[in-house]
């Protein structure tokens, strides 16, 4: 590829499903409906390629197309059946959907972290207070 406007153009082109972005054409990991899955984390790194290229519009339809493939609890799922009509979802909710959901909102909305990388902000819960 001689851009990479145009290798983002093509993963739209042959990669991207209804409900998320398969990973590569012969996926058979959790096929189902005919074909590989649909990764959600994929819409949120389809929503930071087109903000990176200046495509403002496109990086926000991107992005509340994840938002719109959660499942009707609300979760992101790693990926869901390939097949629109199947309600089949896998490894729900899936921290790395999430995470690029507001990755994607904060770089879209142009707003940066506060603190400096590698600062550590708050405390996190000790194990027994997270149920661990």
């Amino acid at each position: 590829m001689s851009s990479q406007r145009e290798m983002v153009q093509r993963v739209e082109r042959e990669l991207l499903g209804t409900r998320g972005v398969v990973r590569y054409l012969a996926d058979g990991y959790h096929a189902c409906g005919g074909g590989p899955p649909e990764w959600t984390m994929g819409l949120g790194l389809l929503a930071l390629a087109w903000n990176s290229l200046g495509e403002h519009d496109r990086a926000v339809w991107y992005s509340h197309r994840l938002q719109s493939v959660s499942t009707a609890t609300g979760g992101l799922p790693e990926s869901w059946c390939h097949d629109p009509s199947h309600d089949e979802f896998y490894n729900c909710p899936l921290c790395w959907s999430h995470a690029l959901h507001v990755v994607a909102a904060v770089e879209i909305d142009g707003r940066r972290a506060s603190a400096s990388p590698g600062t550590i902000v708050g405390e996190a819960p000790e194990p027994e207070a997270r149920g661990a």
